[in-house]
């Protein structure tokens, strides 16, 4: 069950994702960059069905770093702090997610994308 600060975070972001495969997420980011970015925490958000709509790696600091894929079969990549979305990557592809993940989980000294919302 998804926490409230993180299903507020959760209604910011896109809403028009299909149904993700948590495990496959985790192969496909890969078992040290999720290590180095949340050291090993996952979190799948699941809706009403069971169906996970997007997996978070929690970072520190407040910060996440949540996954979301797209109706394209691309990905969606957020940087998010405390209810705000910090960064975001659009059409990102599996072998460019492993990168983008620890590019957004590194929030002291990596920029990513823009300040959202």
């Amino acid at each position: 069950m998804a926490t409230k600060i993180v299903r507020k975070v959760l209604d910011l972001l896109s809403s028009d994702v299909r149904p993700i495969d948590p495990q496959e997420l985790v192969a496909q980011v890969g078992t040290m960059t999720i290590l180095s970015v949340s050291g090993g925490r996952v979190i799948a958000h699941r809706n009403a069905e069971g169906e996970a709509l997007s997996v978070e790696f929690p970072v520190g600091q407040g910060y996440s770093v949540v996954v979301q894929l797209d109706f394209t079969d691309t990905y969606n990549v957020y940087r998010v702090r405390n209810r705000k979305i910090f960064g975001e990557a659009s059409d990102v592809y599996c072998d460019q997610i492993s990168d983008l993940v620890y590019q957004a989980g590194m929030y002291v000294n990596v920029s990513f994308g823009e300040h959202i919302r």
